[in-house]
């Protein structure tokens, strides 16, 4: 359940921000260069991406742990307005952005007036939000605030000990800004260190059954050449038993000759998609027999089936997918509109 943050914690939020935006890292960094943040060993590292050089979209969000560090990466690395926007929906952070007045949350204007801040001018306001995969931005909880409140201080020493001189990162020979304690004398310190590689691990599904693998290869082949595409609706979903909105994903299937739809599926945060879309093409295949050609750009997709398709000899390609962009965009922009 969450635990709404507290007014103390909030006033030290803002009060860590501030401090953030009096020193102005976005004058100093690139967003890909990271500043991390790890109070000990046995905690895992916070990332910290500093957003506005060059830019008027100024903040910093944080990533947490390996798992974090993979969120970043997937929005770095990926390129199309279609990935791009899947991939946005994927990460889990907490951001703090300076922007309009319109786009802060009712409840953080009223947490704003509660404590007697004032802030004037387009881009001068603060907003903090928790980001989840398949869920909408939302207020961060006590949790978030604490741990964001504490990440902005230390990145904030962070800046400093390297505009001061204190420690050289060269960030193109792949060194990073570490705030970190020293192991013997437990204070902290800045050193320059590589970060481990962020590259996103997806988990492949494996076909192990050896008759449901002889099952699918005896299927004759088909003539059919399936396109496949998961995706976010750009609708908030609200339903009891979740505790933010949620954005559906969309799993559709489509032949490439036909445009026929032989599959629109949607999921729920908790629903598997790699489940999902190996279940699809099973029983597609026991059916119809096996594609001639399957066609995504997805990486869930290729997660799901790449195994499959190899041991059943089902090509499976990489492909911009045109040939569903109009349903997709349909799709997409109508939400979970019949």
């Amino acid at each position: 359940m969450k635990q709404e943050a507290s007014l103390e914690q909030w006033k030290s939020l803002y009060q860590a921000a501030d401090a953030v935006i009096k020193l102005a890292p976005w004058e100093d960094f690139w967003n890909t260069d990271l500043i991390v943040i790890q109070e000990n060993e046995e905690r895992e590292p916070l990332f910290m991406s500093v957003s506005g050089r060059g830019i008027h979209s100024r903040g910093v969000t944080m990533y947490e742990g390996n798992d974090g560090l993979e969120d970043f990466d997937l929005t770095e690395s990926t390129r199309g307005e279609a990935l791009a926007s899947f991939a946005l929906r994927e990460q889990r952070c907490l951001s703090f952005k300076l922007c309009d007045r319109e786009d802060v949350p009712q409840e953080q204007r009223d947490i704003i007036k509660e404590l007697g801040l004032t802030f004037r001018g387009r881009g001068k306001w603060p907003c903090f939000l928790s980001w989840r995969k398949a869920y909408a931005p939302w207020t961060l909880d006590a949790a978030e605030a604490e741990l964001l409140t504490n990440a902005l201080s230390r990145m904030e020493e962070a800046v400093n000990d390297a505009r001061n001189g204190l420690v050289k990162v060269r960030f193109e020979r792949g060194e990073f800004l570490w705030r970190t304690r020293d192991g013997e004398t437990g204070e902290r310190c800045t050193v320059s260190a590589p970060i481990p590689s962020g590259k996103r691990k997806y988990p492949l599904a494996r076909l192990r059954s050896v008759d449901q693998i002889e099952a699918v290869k005896a299927r004759p082949r088909s003539i059919s050449e399936l396109c496949m595409d998961l995706f976010y609706m750009n609708a908030e979903i609200v339903e009891e038993g979740y505790g933010r909105p949620f954005f559906p994903r969309a799993f559709l299937v489509m032949e490439k000759r036909t445009k026929a739809v032989l599959n629109m599926q949607v999921l729920e945060p908790e629903d598997n998609e790699v489940s999902a879309i190996l279940h699809f093409l099973l029983n597609y295949t026991m059916k119809n027999g096996r594609p001639r050609t399957i066609y995504a750009r997805n990486p869930w997709i290729f997660a799901a089936l790449t195994d499959t398709c190899e041991k059943c000899g089902i090509p499976l390609l990489s492909s911009d997918l045109e040939e569903m962009e109009e349903m997709i965009g349909q799709l997409t922009d109508a939400g979970m509109e019949e």
